[in-house]
């Protein structure tokens, strides 16, 4: 409960930092969105507490209806303060020119992004398999901070990779226990355990592999 009241008044807060009367927040969603009772939820207190309404578009209608006014974003009329992410996570998000463009728009203006385009690219696998590296971090931060960020940091292989003159798949395969296999998708939902790791890595493509 509280977490949920703070990420609302978070929301709040920004947009009204955002220094603009009647701003709205933008809920990007998917098509045929289904995970819709947390959504929602922001957006009724937003609205009875804050008195702020919301527009929820998916990337392909943002593209059709939104537009850029002295660097502010606009859905039709409606000006944008905090643009929110519930979609853009996934592949299929992007199926579609009109999407890309979508994003692109967003991207393009002023209106505050949740989470910024840096933060998202930070959850990607292959984002993280650079920044366990060694001297990576410490590009960014200092040794001392790098060094206790790296204490909770696993090993990150590409499937195309060898150690020790031995493939990342054969020693996947031949200690299934001691490995995770984690597909190029947000969140911890698509990853491959075990057996079922096995199985995946002796039947995908050499093009699914690739992801």
């Amino acid at each position: 409960h509280d977490s949920f009241n703070n990420v609302v008044e978070a929301m709040a807060t920004a947009i009204k930092c955002y220094g603009h009367a009647d701003c709205h927040l933008l809920m990007i969603v998917q098509q045929k969105e289904q995970n819709l009772f947390d959504q929602r939820a922001i957006e009724y207190r937003l609205l009875e507490k804050f008195g702020i309404p919301t527009v929820r578009a998916t990337l392909e209608a943002i593209a059709a209806n939104g537009r850029m006014k002295d660097g502010h974003l606009y859905i039709g009329e409606r000006l944008m303060a905090l643009a929110y992410f519930r979609a853009g996570y996934a592949p299929e998000d992007y199926s579609n020119p009109e999407a890309w463009q979508g994003r692109k728009l967003i991207e393009s203006s002023s209106v505050i992004k949740t989470p910024s385009v840096g933060m998202q690219l930070a959850g990607a696998k292959k984002i993280q398999q650079v920044l366990v590296k060694p001297g990576i971090l410490q590009r960014y931060i200092s040794d001392a901070e790098a060094a206790l960020i790296q204490k909770s940091f696993v090993k990150m292989h590409a499937l195309h990779e060898s150690a020790n003159d031995i493939s990342v798949i054969d020693m996947a395969l031949a200690r299934p226990g001691d490995y995770v296999l984690k597909p190029q998708r947000e969140g911890g939902g698509n990853n491959y355990f075990d057996d079922e790791m096995v199985d995946q890595l002796k039947s995908m493509s050499a093009e699914e592999l690739k992801a």
